[in-house]
């Protein structure tokens, strides 16, 4: 009779787990499941560096205790997987100076800045893929900046870091918009070796 209860207690406290599909780098989806692994309701997957092309997209559960990595489903290496992937749009007000970062292909400078990205990924064995493009228009304004310059290099160039860091003050004189790759990837997985190449950023 008590090995019954128990075996009842513990069949309600075991977790379910369902596979989370790769989402965009710091996405709500993202979020979720890395608080979920923070507060020990799924496994800790390795985030020294973050990329959609990641095979390993997570897992979301629910229940009252951490699953054992045996619970948690895995993606099936051999079947054909096709999935659209969520347009998402963003956009930023700068009011006074560029405040940008982790922003890929976007600008975030002063006024207005705004993305719309969405595409297709493609699983098959040990092939992935996936195309997804961003567009954004970047208001561009100008601002206060240090009348300095430099000699040989753009005027928007930053004076405190030319020759050193990729750091513009601005880009340009006027508003542009961009039609960038996004986060897309080719990439095949075989005998723990990886090889591809992609357009991704790196978190």
């Amino acid at each position: 009779m008590l090995f019954a209860i128990a075996m009842l207690f513990a069949t309600m406290a075991a977790p379910i787990c369902s596979e989370l599909a790769p989402a965009a780098i710091g996405s709500a989806a993202e979020d979720l499941a890395r608080i979920q692994e923070l507060t020990g309701a799924s496994p800790v997957r390795p985030q020294l560096f973050r990329r959609w092309s990641n095979p390993d997209g997570g897992s979301i559960c629910t229940g009252g205790r951490a699953p054992h990595p045996s619970e948690v489903p895995l993606a099936e290496p051999d079947g054909f997987d096709v999935r659209l992937l969520p347009l998402e749009w963003r956009s930023y007000l700068n009011s006074r100076y560029p405040d940008d970062r982790n922003d890929g292909a976007l600008w975030e400078g002063r006024g207005i800045s705004t993305e719309l990205s969405g595409g297709v990924r493609v699983r098959w064995k040990f092939f992935s893929a996936a195309i997804a493009p961003l567009i954004a228009w970047q208001q561009n304004r100008d601002f206060y900046r240090p009348s300095m310059t430099i000699p040989g290099y753009s005027p928007y160039a930053n004076p405190f870091n030319y020759g050193t860091i990729d750091l513009p003050l601005r880009f340009g004189p006027s508003a542009y918009w961009t039609v960038d790759p996004g986060q897309s990837f080719a990439r095949i997985d075989l005998f723990n070796v990886a090889l591809g190449f992609s357009t991704e950023n790196l978190w």
